[in-house]
């Protein structure tokens, strides 16, 4: 299945090329060019497009299903994609599956780390902030 293959992959090697390929781009020097010879460079780890699906398929598990074999396939899918890379919908979406299967604190250090990593993105974070104050005074609910 889909899932377990996304279980099966092998973080640390992922994130080791992802880093390499991220020091083999030139560095953007101060030095002027020429506004028509401006090249831009850019990467999107191949990590990050992985914790996507990661994130996708444990949201979806989160969505439909209450059973607790679900949750924990959902939760293990969200750590794999946090060690793939760490995206903010992804700490979010870990942080819902710990609450509701019992990790309260977990839960809530989580959902700081959705936030911080959402505000270092320089994008708001009501969203993640609003459900963290509901998990802060218990009003949180699936």
């Amino acid at each position: 299945a889909i899932i377990h293959g996304l279980l099966k992959l092998p973080a640390d090697s992922i994130v080791a090329i992802d880093q390499q390929r991220m020091r083999s781009l030139p560095l953007n020097t101060n030095e002027p060019m020429a506004p028509v010879r401006e090249v831009r460079y850019s990467y999107s780890p191949m990590g990050q497009q992985m914790a996507i699906e990661c994130n996708k398929y444990a949201w979806d598990i989160y969505n439909m299903s209450a059973k607790t074999t679900d949750i924990n396939l959902a939760l293990q899918v969200a750590e794999q994609g946090l060690r793939l890379y760490p995206l903010p919908a992804l700490y979010d979406t870990y942080a819902r599956l710990l609450y509701i299967s019992g990790e309260k604190e977990k839960a809530m250090e989580q959902q700081r780390k959705a936030i911080a990593y959402q505000l270092k993105r320089n994008i708001p974070a009501m969203e993640f902030e609003k459900i963290l104050r509901e998990m802060e005074t218990g009003t949180f609910k699936k």
